[in-house]
């Protein structure tokens, strides 16, 4: 991958993802990725399901009402940034 790409890619995941970093206790990281790659899944992706239902449940509404409203502000993005911006 050329570093123009990368560029461009860098400039849309910040735009279209918001990241976060948390920290457990020495010695859980690892037992809790192996449950989730035995389950079939990810941590990533069991933290991104947590903090939906968590927000939603915030907010009275259901998880894929949030997850619809967050698809059509991400949607609105374009989809390839100049790499002149």
């Amino acid at each position: 991958m050329g570093k123009t790409s990368s560029a461009v890619k860098n400039r849309y995941n910040k735009k279209a993802y918001d990241q976060v970093l948390f920290r457990v206790p020495k010695g859980l990281r690892d037992p809790y990725k192996a449950l989730c790659a035995s389950e079939g899944t990810t941590a990533n992706a069991e933290f991104t399901k947590y903090v939906l239902n968590r927000v939603a449940q915030s907010r009275g509404i259901e998880p894929s009402a949030l997850l619809s409203q967050l698809k059509a502000e991400r949607d609105n993005l374009p989809e390839r940034l100049d790499v002149a911006q």
